[in-house]
């Protein structure tokens, strides 16, 4: 793509500007950035979670062999998760998303996956509720002033505790996701979740005690952000999610 080189080394030298040397070691990324400024290219085409390619990595080298994944929102991870041999049980909340995954899993992954779509619940005093508080199972999100999360996040509770290698938070309300798949992550295992665009929303969680206690962190901000994948219809930057990563400590 004409251009490429330079726009990818415009971000390298942004970085280190701001003092982020340990960009430069992540260079040999360009081949496989370059290619996803395809047109046709997305996170469903290329089976990619949307987080940036340090992330990426880290996240598949950290995977056991025939994992259990819970995830909330489903999408590219989903395909990356089955790809790698996980069974993987999604909850998602929007029906045409929804429909779209389920045309995109290959037959052979179809035994492995369970897919649940679960729409929110009406809710007409939504004025006092704040998406902070776990229990209130609000998103805050415009779209859904009049309505509340929670079957959808109440969903992994039917599962036993620790019953999970990783639970990867990519949905709505995702406070109070966060605060029901904190028990359900094996000891060892990972809790990932999507930085939404308020920290209170884990930040918030953390101090009440769960999931954070007995858990390690990562934040994998750490990780110098390089643009993945650009928008189907404006064609416009879009740059991956960023993360934290929360790893269950043995025994606890």
């Amino acid at each position: 793509m004409p251009g490429a080189g330079l726009l990818f080394t415009k971000q390298i030298v942004k970085h280190i500007l701001k003092g982020n040397f340990g960009v430069l070691t992540q260079v040999h990324y360009y081949s496989r950035w370059k290619g996803t400024l395809q047109p046709f290219r997305s996170a469903i085409t290329d089976r990619c979670p949307w987080l940036s390619f340090p992330a990426i990595d880290f996240l598949e080298g950290h995977l056991p062999a025939r994992a259990k994944v819970f995830e909330y929102g489903g999408g590219g991870s989903t395909l990356f998760f089955l790809a790698k041999g996980a069974r993987v049980i999604t909850v998602e909340h929007d029906q045409d998303w929804f429909k779209r995954l389920q045309t995109a899993i290959p037959s052979d992954s179809l035994a492995r996956w369970e897919g649940h779509l679960i729409k929110p619940e009406q809710a007409e005093n939504t004025m006092k509720l704040d998406k902070s508080r776990p229990e209130d199972y609000y998103s805050g999100n415009k779209d859904f002033r009049r309505a509340t999360f929670r079957d959808y996040c109440r969903f992994i509770t039917a599962f036993g505790d620790e019953y999970f290698d990783l639970v990867l938070i990519d949905g709505r309300a995702r406070s109070s996701c966060l605060y029901h798949a904190g028990s359900k992550v094996k000891p060892g295992g990972w809790l990932v979740l999507i930085m939404p665009k308020d920290p209170i929303t884990w930040r918030t969680t953390c101090i009440s005690g769960n999931p954070c206690s007995g858990w390690f962190l990562i934040n994998w901000r750490r990780f110098h952000t390089i643009h993945s994948f650009r928008k189907p219809v404006s064609g416009k930057e879009n740059k991956p999610a960023k993360a934290i990563a929360f790893r269950r400590l043995p025994g606890a």
